[in-house]
């Protein structure tokens, strides 16, 4: 069934929209000062996400120290612990892989909360949004890394990204040297 409802329909929807458009629109001053509301929610997610980045970031420490060990026990002689115990640091790594992949999208969820917080702020930038200090010393961590071997490398980058780039071997400053068997 069709509706014809005719120009005259039609003419009031126009002058209705046209109209509206036109009145005057008055906007209560507050008569007190605005609240902050409740914020247990935000909290609460806050909490939960925390949790579970505890969770998943001590599941990457602990393949990170199961690495070191095999790495420790040879002395650092990288060439000799990849050709003596290649499944085990294929297991650890891959085990630290998996743990950052986890940790890394719980941190983005409440990434925003902690970078608008003035108070959490600086957590962004050292865990995940910080510069290293020779790229862009503005925006750089706010921490050295001063490695087992007494080495320190000044404002490396967030952890986040030191972490990943290690795992993954995308940055040379990260990487363990295999270049014959005793040296590293």
């Amino acid at each position: 069934m069709r509706t014809n409802y005719g120009l005259p329909f039609i003419g009031w929807i126009v002058w209705i929209v046209l109209f509206s458009g036109c009145s005057t629109v008055t906007t209560p001053t507050p008569t007190t000062a605005p609240t902050t509301g409740n914020l247990s929610g935000i909290k609460d997610y806050l909490l939960g996400q925390t949790r579970a980045l505890v969770t998943a970031t001590a599941d990457l420490q602990t393949a990170s120290n199961r690495y070191y060990d095999l790495a420790q026990a040879t002395n650092f002689d990288y060439a000799s612990l990849w050709q003596n115990q290649q499944r085990e640091v294929i297991a650890a790594l891959n085990a630290a892989r998996e743990a950052w992949i986890t940790a890394s999208p719980i941190y983005e969820k409440m990434e925003g909360i902690v970078a608008a917080t003035l108070a959490l702020a600086q957590f962004d930038v050292d865990l995940d949004a910080g510069a290293a200090g020779n790229e862009d010393p503005e925006n750089a961590v706010s921490f050295d890394l001063v490695l087992p071997d007494g080495r320190t490398l000044p404002k490396p980058g967030n952890l986040f990204g030191v972490t990943e780039s290690t795992l993954w071997g995308t940055d040379p400053a990260f990487a363990a040297s295999v270049t014959k068997a005793g040296s590293a």
